[in-house]
């Protein structure tokens, strides 16, 4: 399985574009300041966090440098980033979005307003490709986003890996 999953890691950094820096130097458009030159920085999330023997095997078998992103980071990234395709293609409701990230370790759950600013996150457990996907805490989440913001959300944009059994969502029954 880590073999799989390095492969995939490998395959997708094998030809960094680059990029000019505007400071007459180009760039690998994936390096980073304080990274060597030629090293791909490497940031793991989700399914990473939860299991630390798996990540060093990454680390291992990849023998580049990987950090581990924590849960807070991912989700207002991942939903920044995501407000920003929204805005950038005239998509947005110039309201309230909730913008929710269901991978295989997290789910995360962040409300932004029109200007792109972080108002809620709420959290939940991952949708495992094995074993038993657990609704509980999805639903917790969805239900406390609810709360604090259900008349105001305008727009739901909802991105990341597919539910095992579409039949199943997490907001079921919160109106």
């Amino acid at each position: 399985m880590i073999e799989e999953e390095v492969s995939e890691v490998q395959s997708a950094t094998a030809a960094p574009a680059t990029v000019d820096t505007g400071a007459g130097a180009a760039v690998g458009a994936n390096e980073a300041p304080g990274v060597a030159s030629g090293t791909m920085p490497i940031v793991a999330t989700g399914v990473w966090r939860s299991d630390p023997a798996r990540f060093e095997a990454l680390k291992q078998e990849l023998q580049m440098p990987v950090r581990l992103l924590e849960q807070d980071d991912e989700a207002e990234l991942a939903a920044l980033c995501a407000f920003g395709i929204i805005e950038t293609q005239s998509l947005g409701s110039g309201g309230v979005t909730l913008f929710v990230e269901g991978g295989r370790g997290s789910t995360q759950f962040v409300v932004v307003d029109s200007t792109g600013a972080v108002l809620h996150k709420a959290y939940a457990d991952g949708f495992p490709k094995v074993g038993e996907v657990s609704y509980d805490r999805k639903k917790a989440a969805a239900a406390q986003v609810h709360t604090l913001f259900g008349d105001q959300i305008t727009l739901i944009v909802a991105f990341g890996e597919p539910t095992p059994d579409p039949a199943v969502s997490f907001f079921a029954g919160v109106t």
